[in-house]
């Protein structure tokens, strides 16, 4: 799934359907747990989600907003901190990280083994 959602020439960031969708099958799987009505703050990673990075899942799914995602990749060590520099300037000058974000070379990471 990841593979595909980065590298297949498709908008990187989910819409609002996949997003809903995707969070409804990790709560199915108990690694989310949805705490509130409200679709901003609706669910929270289980200990069991944080052990299998379900966080980080989200991120190459498209599913946290494009201004989360270079802390994130940092905080797993995937960017460096002139990557995440990088990254976090073009945000604030071009919009939506979709070409940074989506090319092999930016992040650490052989698709291949996804």
């Amino acid at each position: 799934m990841v593979v595909a959602r980065l590298f297949s020439g498709q908008p990187w960031l989910a819409d609002p359907e996949t997003c809903s969708a995707v969070n409804r099958k990790l709560i199915e799987m108990g690694l989310l747990k949805q705490v509130h009505d409200d679709p901003i703050i609706a669910w929270r990673i289980t200990p069991l989600g944080r052990e299998l990075d379900v966080e980080l899942f989200h991120v190459f799914l498209g599913v946290w907003h494009y201004c989360e995602v270079p802390l994130i990749l940092e905080e797993y060590g995937l960017l460096s901190e002139a990557e995440f520099y990088t990254i976090t300037a073009s945000v604030e000058i071009a919009g939506a990280p979709q070409s940074q974000l989506s090319s092999p070379t930016t992040l650490r990471t052989d698709p291949s083994k996804m």
